[in-house]
């Protein structure tokens, strides 16, 4: 049962520091505010004051995480203080949109990527500080300038064992349901539930993600590997620092100016007043694998001679051209299925020109 809120206008705090504007939320066994300092300089910086029972973990674990960690990602900590059976916690209260509201108004695929790789920079400080997030999804992240983690409630120690079962439908590792000791992979598993929703639309069902099928879903050349990777089973997921840094590239090149090749093809039937027809043809494929860190390139030109004016050499050569190219097509196509799971892999088949 929920604690009785405080009355607007109440004065609480040392030396009683904040007065109580508003009750802003009920969630749980919290009690959320907006307060404001009794005394400074205006306009008042706005306070979030979070007011739980006496006995309540998660806000020990926000003043904890926050008295340890100071980093622009994470709220500034104003204080922190027990008073009879309830415990407070006072922060700089943010602005903005979360990023679960951004997302259902619609993201494009840079915007995305760009705020899951801010969000794995905050967690890396995490990490170095030994705590682990857990519960990481996108109601608890502010899209402020930076992006800022709001809930934190959820943080163990690294190494340490869950106390119970945590699941954030969608968002935390399947491993989270067991009593476990967390190891880091388990906020991977969120940052790629994150980039999953965000580049695709939909959420990651209760029976968890198909890893088969994501580039049917995730269209973006390059995420349907990385995500494969996040959102592994433990035992084969990556750790952060190696999300970070495929996270990274694959932002540049995604941002990088695209070098193609160009090709064109053609016959003429020359100057010759007795030639009625070329009996030559011509015609070319050209193909792109993109990578994780690049995009390679290819193309078969391919030229085929006349039979020298015996008859139907036209047909001879355009028959000879379309076998070659269609050979080259089928060997293409099996090349790129040998090599799905490692390569994102597109094809782009120019039309040839026949003559």
């Amino acid at each position: 049962m929920g604690l009785e809120p405080l009355a607007t206008g109440s004065r609480i705090g040392p030396d009683a520091m904040l007065q109580v504007e508003e009750l802003v939320q009920k969630r749980g066994r919290l009690n959320i505010y907006r307060a404001l300092p009794v005394v400074g300089p205006e306009p008042r910086m706005e306070i979030e004051l979070l007011e739980g029972p006496s006995d309540h973990v998660g806000l020990q674990r926000t003043s904890d995480i926050l008295s340890e960690v100071h980093y622009p990602m994470l709220p500034s900590l104003q204080a922190s203080w027990e008073d009879t059976d309830r415990r407070y916690v006072a922060l700089e209260a943010g602005s903005g949109p979360t990023f679960d509201e951004a997302l259902a108004d619609g993201m494009p695929a840079d915007d995305v990527i760009s705020t899951v790789l801010q969000l794995a920079q905050a967690l890396r400080r995490l990490h170095q500080a030994g705590w682990v997030l857990l519960g990481l999804s996108p109601a608890g992240i502010q899209m402020s300038q930076p992006v800022r983690i709001t809930q934190l409630a959820t943080a163990l120690r690294v190494g340490e064992s869950l106390p119970d079962a945590l699941h954030v439908a969608g968002y935390s590792a399947p491993e989270l349901v067991h009593r476990t000791q967390v190891t880091g992979k388990e906020d991977v598993y969120s940052l790629g539930a994150i980039l999953y929703r965000g580049l695709s639309g939909v959420h990651i069902g209760e029976e968890g993600p198909d890893l088969s099928g994501l580039s049917d879903i995730v269209q973006t050349p390059g995420a349907p590997q990385l995500l494969a990777s996040a959102l592994a089973p433990a035992g084969e997921r990556l750790d952060l620092e190696g999300f970070y840094r495929r996270l990274l590239a694959l932002k540049r090149r995604l941002a990088s100016k695209p070098i193609a090749l160009r090709v064109a093809s053609g016959t003429t039937i020359g100057l010759n007043p007795t030639r009625a027809a070329n009996e030559d043809a011509c015609g070319y494929l050209s193909w792109t694998t993109a990578h994780e860190g690049y995009a390679a390139y290819h193309a078969v030109l391919c030229a085929i001679d006349g039979m020298g004016g015996m008859e139907a050499g036209e047909v001879a050569s355009t028959s000879a051209l379309r076998a070659v190219l269609r050979t080259t097509t089928t060997y293409i196509g099996e090349q790129m299925a040998g090599h799905g799971d490692t390569t994102d892999t597109s094809a782009d088949v120019a039309a040839t020109g026949e003559s």
